[in-house]
């Protein structure tokens, strides 16, 4: 999971760049240049490491430009890096941070991701499902976007809304085993059995097809048991950290878990 958060991380900040050349969003109280000098100062800092010392500075740069969509993103960046690295109060400034760039600039799509993100490591997966589908609005293309709304649609209880964004990937990536297994368990969740055991066996590892395969039977399982269609709402949701590893467990009312040993998982909101 934290290899997830990492790379979504990486991404905002080097979404970043866009802000460092076209600073359209400035204020009139600082000289366009000064912001630009400050975002690309920031990001410079934020990939050393330095992300109080960022942080800062952006705070600084804001005193000056506070309307700047790019320095609230920035500075919200280094606030959840800063959660990242363990201090997680941070999470809170970093909502703030990127709320404030949204309000400024409502087409600043890697401000959503971001407040994405930030709602699935704090397991708000519905809130998430929401935040990156204004991302995807203005970005419907990007992959770590569409990864990332899968990965919160899967455990927000909605497979229904996951199985477009995952089809969109493939199309897009081709059919890779890790896209195929993704691909296998949502269709399962949602009671299409033939289609996930078609997915499945498009998978080349055969350790994963086997697994996925173990999965698929659960869920067709499960369908059996009760008799009827299972609706969106009653689709897997536990989190993921609270799941045990070794093997594909049954919540309370009988709905296959996912499985932190092998399912879709947060580490599935970023390319491996």
């Amino acid at each position: 999971m934290a290899a997830a958060r990492h790379c979504a991380l990486a991404f905002a900040l080097f979404a970043a760049t866009a802000g460092c050349a076209d600073d359209s969003s400035s204020g009139k109280h600082q000289p366009m240049e000064t912001s630009q000098q400050a975002l690309h100062d920031a990001r410079q800092m934020l990939l050393d490491g330095h992300n109080q010392d960022a942080s800062k500075l952006l705070n600084h740069a804001l005193l000056h430009d506070p309307n700047n969509a790019n320095l609230h993103f920035l500075n919200a960046v280094a606030y959840h890096m800063e959660a990242e690295q363990g201090d997680l109060p941070k999470r809170d400034l970093a909502a703030v941070g990127y709320n404030a760039a949204l309000r400024h600039d409502p087409t600043l799509a890697p401000a959503a991701y971001g407040l994405g993100i930030l709602d699935i490591e704090m397991g708000n997966y519905a809130d998430a499902v929401d935040k990156l589908a204004q991302c995807l609005l203005y970005n419907k293309n990007d992959e770590y976007s569409l990864r990332a709304f899968v990965v919160a649609a899967y455990y927000a209880r909605r497979p229904d809304l996951a199985v477009g964004a995952i089809d969109q990937l493939i199309q897009m990536k081709g059919s890779t085993d890790e896209l195929l297994r993704i691909k296998s368990l949502v269709e399962a969740a949602l009671g299409r059995s033939a289609d996930a055991a078609d997915s499945a066996g498009k998978i080349r590892s055969a350790d994963q097809r086997k697994f996925v395969e173990s999965r698929i039977e659960d869920w067709r399982d499960f369908y059996l048991r009760n008799d009827v269609a299972l609706p969106p709402d009653s689709t897997p949701a536990a989190p993921p950290d609270t799941v045990d590893e070794g093997g594909p467990k049954a919540n309370s009312a009988g709905t296959p878990a996912p499985d932190a040993g092998g399912a879709i998982k947060l580490a599935d909101a970023a390319p491996a």
